[in-house]
């Protein structure tokens, strides 16, 4: 009875964690727009790699040369062109660090000033709550599985009168 007990502790565990983790990731990563931190500069450098979704920006802002990751893939970056030296304006999450020199912070939303938008954050966010609502069908399922295994808990932990 020990074992099953431990068996229904650890399910129960897993999934109150799978359910936590899923709900606590959508709220941290996409903040509201209003949130963002907004970098406006010139920017320096831009690239992408071949067949790869990710690439780099150097912006020049002020005085301070500052270091993004981007998450757009060279094809998407063609079809403005260079941009090399053109002003943008940049949105990063409002946690991000610009301290670390191992990493850099990750662009979320990239419009050229008075001009196109070429990474909208807006759009992203749209097509993660789509994906969150597709998945909410797995998310019910496994939050059902936590009150299952939580009441089987209790019932096998009340059965035996609170006797371990």
């Amino acid at each position: 009875m020990k074992i099953a007990k431990a068996l229904l502790f650890v399910l129960m565990f897993m999934s109150a964690l799978f359910w936590f983790m899923s709900w606590n990731r959508t709220q941290r990563d996409y903040p509201p727009v209003e949130q963002m931190l907004s970098i406006q500069g010139k920017v320096v450098s831009i690239g992408g790699r071949q067949g790869k979704t990710t690439g780099w920006l150097t912006l020049e802002s002020g005085d301070r040369k500052l270091s993004f990751t981007l998450y757009i893939g060279k094809k998407t970056l063609k079809k403005y062109d260079d941009l090399t030296g053109k002003e943008v304006l940049v949105k990063v999450h409002p946690k991000s660090d610009f301290t670390s020199k191992k990493y850099t912070p990750s662009v979320s939303h990239l419009e050229l000033v008075g001009g196109a938008v070429v990474h909208d954050y807006a759009r992203k966010k749209e097509k993660h709550f789509d994906y969150m609502k597709n998945a909410d069908g797995i998310i019910g399922f496994f939050r059902t599985l936590f009150f299952i295994f939580m009441a089987l808990f209790a019932l096998c932990f009340f059965k035996r009168g609170g006797k371990s």
